[in-house]
């Protein structure tokens, strides 16, 4: 996918579109290995996209996005990559299928990588500006539930996350953890909250045991 224009058909069925200039990633891009692959979800769910996004895609979620493109530099934000993932429903009628976006983002070094997931803060601007997503803006509501989160290494964060407007109203559970110099995140959800954090903790666990059996640009991590 070339990194000019990149299309994120993102949660509950709304496009959120980004474009910056630079050439496409290389086929070999660890980044393609590090967000979620078929072996990774339920057997229910297809590939939607996926693409590669920079810092400037990512700053461009912010209201003022020239301060949030300096914030995203001084982390020590490279670059990242992102899949999409839709259920597969029945006949009609049927409930809205479940969404899953999954994101790796490179930074110049671990302790980046680690203060970045560090510093994640139970706020919707906060959550809303570090993903490759799309949230409906008029009420948004979060709460850290890192506490609640089992199976995954050691630092990773989990939040729950609800946004409405007048048309729609999506809950989804995100999942966090620092792998070497990446952070690689699951988003999870849809507008029935038939989603749980251990739908998106499992998929998260799945992705860091294929990693650590030796895909490239990963380092082995061991679920707590």
């Amino acid at each position: 996918m070339n990194s000019r224009c990149v299309v994120a058909a993102v949660i509950f069925g709304s496009i959120a579109v980004s474009c910056s200039g630079g050439e496409a990633a290389a086929p070999d891009n660890p980044l393609d290995q590090m967000v979620c692959r078929y072996e990774d979800l339920p057997e229910d769910y297809q590939a939607q996209t996926s693409g590669d996004f920079s810092v400037g895609d990512l700053a461009d979620l912010a209201p003022d996005a020239s301060a949030r493109r300096k914030e995203l530099r001084a982390a020590g934000l490279q670059t990242g990559h992102f899949s999409s993932w839709r259920q597969v429903v029945g006949d009609p009628p049927f409930d809205p299928p479940i969404e899953v976006v999954c994101q790796a983002m490179q930074f110049e070094t671990q302790d980046q990588a680690r203060q970045f997931v560090n510093t994640m803060r139970a706020e919707p601007g906060e959550l809303a500006t570090r993903a490759i997503t799309w949230l409906p803006e008029s009420d948004r509501r979060v709460a850290d539930a890192t506490d609640q989160l089992a199976g995954l290494p050691e630092g990773a964060r989990a939040f729950r996350i609800e946004a409405e407007d007048e048309q729609v109203r999506v809950v989804l559970y995100a999942v966090a953890v620092a792998n070497g110099r990446y952070v690689q995140s699951v988003y999870v959800g849809d507008r029935k909250e038939h989603t749980t954090l251990g739908d998106a903790a499992r998929i998260a666990s799945a992705m860091l045991r294929r990693l650590s059996k030796g895909a490239p640009g990963a380092s082995p991590l061991a679920a707590r």
